[in-house]
């Protein structure tokens, strides 16, 4: 027997129909496009008013309806898929217009090692024709050229520039037979000198060589040092390409001897009413007097890259010529010694912690020893570092000088007896310890 509901119970039944609600719609995007970075991304069955994300980062809210509308530039996606919520439903959905990323590409190879350090090397630069002697007095910046001077049998004297291809080259003169070779700019492509010409006076002057013009006079009385690109010539008076020659820089009776490589940084010395005294120039400052070690006098022989550091000889107190490097946080510094009481330094590196010239090992005039100084290792006879690093060849030479070093400090150029007891000019290469 079928049974019947009561009106109660069929009350209750309507009532909990009417409290169950409709199914709520699930969120669903209609589009989505990624174009130019430019994504625009439209929906609806969202929450109403609730945030939209995707990826996780909040972009929109949906409207009272859930419906939705999300413009976002500069948006990238490298799998061209999107993941879109509002809190309550997540969906996933594919851009259109979007290209996915290939893949990965591999990571790049290893950096090459560090160059192994520059091979130690020593070398005589032998005679010109009709030549008895050889001084080398320069190098290029680069280390490839030499410059210097030949003596003749004649007893002429023949400037020359040496590379490894060419071997020594002789410059020529201005007219009067005899030429030096002084110095050489960055590339080897400018060198400056002096050269007799037989003109009144002197009887010489400056010159400035390249292989286009040859031998140029210049208005100073010698060539003794060239700026880097070559515009700038000192040699007793200041030569520059753009104005010529110019008045001395300071006091009576000044010489300027060196330039830094930048041009900036002029030295030498100057008559002052101390006594005779090195200088450091420059067009903002002026000439400073550097002082001495302790005696009566000092000259600048040349200065690094920037003029921060200036190289030269100065009397100690016990008047004794001595090397001296000067910077303007400590003052003149003395360089110190091989043995013997004097020494005079010619050169420096562009970074001033390498600085060449020569010094006396014993008291005797004659013990005469090229010297390398650096910063780490200070004073050493440059034959006894070549030997320790196994240059054998330089065994039965007497290095006397070391004249000038390139800008890295690894090449050094000078001249000593060669083991027929001859003067001849010298090329080595050291590695900076």
């Amino acid at each position: 027997m079928k049974a019947r509901l009561t009106p109660v119970a069929l009350l209750s039944a309507v009532a909990l129909l009417v409290v169950v609600p409709a199914a709520v719609a699930a969120l669903t995007v209609t589009r989505a496009e990624l174009s130019g970075g430019q994504l625009r991304v439209e929906g609806e069955g969202a929450v109403p008013n609730a945030t939209i994300t995707i990826d996780g980062v909040a972009m929109g809210t949906a409207g009272s309806d859930g419906r939705f509308r999300i413009e976002r530039s500069g948006f990238s996606s490298s799998t061209c898929k999107i993941t879109v919520a509002d809190g309550t439903t997540t969906t996933q959905t594919t851009l259109s217009g979007c290209t996915p990323a290939g893949p990965s590409p591999p990571p790049p190879p290893p950096p090459p090692p560090p160059p192994s350090p520059t091979a130690a090397s020593f070398q005589g630069l032998g005679q010109l024709p009709g030549g008895v002697q050889t001084y080398a007095f320069g190098v290029s910046g680069d280390g490839k050229v030499v410059v210097g001077m030949s003596v003749q049998a004649t007893n002429a004297l023949r400037a020359f520039r040496w590379t490894a291809a060419t071997g020594l080259q002789d410059l020529g003169d201005l007219g009067g037979g005899s030429a030096e070779g002084h110095a050489a700019n960055a590339d080897g492509s400018i060198v400056v000198g002096r050269s007799w010409d037989n003109s009144p006076g002197l009887g010489y002057h400056g010159f400035r060589w390249t292989a286009s013009a040859g031998m140029e006079a210049l208005p100073t009385a010698e060539g003794r040092d060239v700026s880097a690109d070559g515009s700038v010539v000192v040699g007793g008076a200041v030569w520059t390409q753009s104005g010529g020659l110019h008045a001395p820089l300071g006091p009576c009776c000044q010489s300027a001897e060196g330039v830094s490589p930048d041009g900036g940084t002029i030295t030498g010395w100057t008559s002052t009413a101390n006594g005779i005294r090195a200088f450091h120039w420059t067009a903002a400052t002026g000439v400073r007097d550097l002082g001495t070690l302790g005696g009566s006098e000092s000259a600048g022989e040349d200065a690094s890259l920037n003029g921060a550091v200036v190289v030269g000889q100065a009397r100690d107190k016990g008047e004794f010529w001595r090397a001296f490097r000067w910077t303007a946080s400590t003052g003149m510094q003395d360089l110190g010694s091989l043995g013997g009481p004097m020494a005079r330094a010619f050169a420096v590196s562009d970074n001033g912690s390498v600085i060449v010239g020569r010094a006396l090992t014993t008291s005797s005039s004659a013990s005469e020893a090229a010297f390398r100084w650096t910063t780490t290792k200070k004073m050493q006879n440059l034959k006894r570092e070549l030997l320790d690093a196994g240059l054998t060849s330089v065994q039965n030479w007497t290095l006397t000088t070391a004249s000038r070093a390139s800008a890295d400090g690894t090449v050094i150029v000078g001249f000593g007896l060669n083991p027929s007891r001859q003067w001849e000019a010298f090329r080595a290469v050291l590695p900076v310890a």
